[in-house]
């Protein structure tokens, strides 16, 4: 049988269309009423901007995301009327959800049995949102703008568009039947090994210790990146899961209170790097990316020194902060749950037990916590002391004269 092929009017040649220009600032400009008004009430009330509330950021980021999609559908991107518009929108979007993560950890603070650390960390969201909140304001003057010179219809203000954010107190009774876990010692050892191992994979991140805050630029991206940080952002988020698979709809919180400081601690840790993750995406790609003569007609909402200060001495310090505080802790719950086994291992003819050997098993050791001996000819050694380990070789080396 001939195969039937579909007709010319059913194929889709939107794509090889120009669009009037006319007709895509009529679509724009009722597609865009939503955006208008709730950057127009952004700079209206740039005094009460700290009232402001999580659904309005959220709904601020879904109508940026809704636009943005459609900007880029109709190649905004590379166009030169409209380039400019699109990178307006592109970061409203970004600082919108910046701003909505950093009053998420303000409103959860509380309820994520955090342990102390000498600095303020609730003072230092509050100094954070502050910033950004006068960063979002230039970003709505400038969308504004930006619309109105590609022919946007603007729209008026209108004072219903206030989005209320009134908490109640208190939390809800906790009286849900929860399943109950029998041996609960091997999830809990998981969970808190992948704490402690990526607590080692986050290290590079310390550089902000090693260095001052003027040198913190040179850290981009060679050391500090979009890339970096987002992979570790989802270990995070990872771990997250993986406690509330196991964990969450479990008896195991009841029996043991230090578990909800590990989620608390995996929770922070991740939202912190999630600003990081936008922070550096925005560093990279508009700070120090290629300015091209589109890029100078949008003027940057927020300085490089301001953009460094929140990812340095905000995201990745106190992610630091709370890791380090965590650790202690997590090393008293291995202890607690881990259950004590015996490993024989053979060493090779000819070779001892030398430093390098010795110094790893020793670093493996005191990373977990974990009371660990070594035996040899019927005599018990500390293995998280390399020096212990080196009197073996010593015998080694005796029996092998011998």
């Amino acid at each position: 049988m001939p195969q039937m092929m579909p007709s010319k009017s059913h194929q889709n040649t939107t794509v090889d269309k120009e669009i009037v220009n006319e007709e895509f600032q009529r679509f724009l400009s009722s597609k865009t009423a939503s955006l208008q008004t709730m950057s127009r009430h952004i700079i209206n009330h740039r005094d009460r901007c700290i009232g402001l509330t999580r659904p309005y950021f959220g709904r601020i980021n879904l109508e940026a995301t809704k636009i943005e999609e459609l900007l880029d559908a109709y190649g905004a991107k590379n166009n030169e009327e409209w380039h400019t518009f699109r990178k307006a929108v592109a970061t409203m979007k970004l600082f919108s959800n910046v701003i909505y993560i950093c009053l998420h950890i303000k409103h959860s603070i509380d309820s994520y049995s955090l342990l102390e650390i000498e600095n303020d960390f609730p003072r230092a969201t509050d100094e954070v949102l502050n910033t950004l909140y006068q960063v979002v304001i230039q970003i709505a003057t400038e969308l504004l703008r930006c619309a109105e010179e590609c022919g946007i219809t603007m729209y008026a203000f209108e004072e219903k568009r206030i989005f209320t954010e009134e908490l109640p107190q208190g939390r809800l009774k906790n009286n849900r039947q929860r399943r109950v876990v029998d041996a609960p010692g091997k999830n809990i050892t998981y969970l808190v090994s992948k704490f402690l191992n990526l607590s080692e994979e986050i290290k590079h991140l310390e550089i902000y210790k090693k260095i001052e805050s003027a040198e913190y630029a040179q850290c981009v991206p060679d050391i500090v990146s979009e890339e970096k940080i987002r992979w570790i952002e989802n270990k995070f988020h990872n771990l997250q899961s993986l406690y509330d698979t196991n964990i969450s709809d479990s008896n195991l919180e009841s029996v043991d209170k230090n578990l909800p400081v590990l989620r608390g601690h995996a929770s922070i840790i991740y939202h912190l790097l999630e600003v990081a993750t936008e922070l550096c995406h925005y560093y990279e790609r508009h700070l120090i990316g290629l300015i091209t003569t589109e890029d100078v007609q949008f003027e940057v909402p927020i300085t490089q020194q301001q953009l460094l200060h929140i990812l340095f001495d905000y995201s990745l310090a106190f992610s630091d902060n709370y890791l380090t505080a965590f650790h202690d802790l997590s090393q008293d719950i291995l202890k607690e749950y881990s259950e004590e086994s015996q490993l024989e291992v053979h060493i090779p003819n000819y070779r001892g037990f030398h430093v390098r050997p010795s110094t790893l098993v020793s670093r493996i050791v005191i990373h977990y916590g974990s009371h660990v001996t070594m035996e040899f000819e019927g005599r018990r050694y500390d293995a998280a002391k390399p020096l212990e380990l080196f009197r073996i070789n010593e015998k080694i080396n005796s029996l092998k004269r011998k």
